[in-house]
């Protein structure tokens, strides 16, 4: 599974970026330290894997009720540091 953290924007001066991906990890290591805090921050966190493209965080509208925009999660990968 690969995951990727879209940070609010008053936590971005302190990661240095707003967009970070995490590959081949597990859904326990989304929640260890540093990506805790990732997580934590993060307005939106989409999970990526082998059967499609899902919400693990969404503030806005809750990660069950959202649409998946694939073109802006694309963009959101192209952008991300890795951590």
């Amino acid at each position: 599974m690969n995951v990727f953290f879209e940070l609010a924007d008053c936590a971005v001066k302190d990661f240095d970026g707003k967009y970070f991906a995490l590959y081949n990890t597990h859904d326990a290591k989304v929640m260890m330290a540093p990506e805790r805090y990732l997580m934590l921050y993060s307005e939106r966190v989409w999970a990526e894997e082998e059967d499609g493209v899902s919400y693990l965080k969404n503030r806005f509208t809750g990660s069950k009720d959202s649409p998946m925009d694939m073109k802006e999660f694309f963009w959101i990968k192209l952008r991300s540091k890795t951590i």
